[in-house]
């Protein structure tokens, strides 16, 4: 059975939930739903990359452009940042195809 596209072995993933709808009821419309928590690989890739390019921008920029724990900092977080990402993309190609 299936509601506006909406069918039974639907799948969506949000925030860390991967959401199933196991049931329609034709009487009511109503969709019932199995809520799994996930890994939220995405929300922590763009995390580690907002603060990538917000640490880039403090290394060069105004009084900070030549202190040097600042460039220390920005220079391990964007290990860091590459090494999650490579890591997202050898072991989790699937994951990592949804977000890139």
């Amino acid at each position: 059975m299936h509601i506006n596209n909406i069918e039974i072995g639907d799948v969506t993933y949000n925030n860390g939930n991967k959401s199933t709808v196991i049931d329609i009821c034709p009487n009511t419309v109503s969709i019932e739903w199995s809520i799994e928590s996930i890994p939220n690989f995405d929300k922590t890739f763009h995390t580690l990359k907002d603060l990538n390019k917000t640490m880039k921008i403090l290394s060069v920029t105004g009084d900070t452009k030549n202190d040097e724990v600042v460039s220390e900092i920005n220079k391990e977080i964007n290990e860091l940042f590459l090494k999650y990402r490579k890591h997202l993309r050898v072991n989790y190609p699937l994951e990592y195809n949804k977000f890139k």
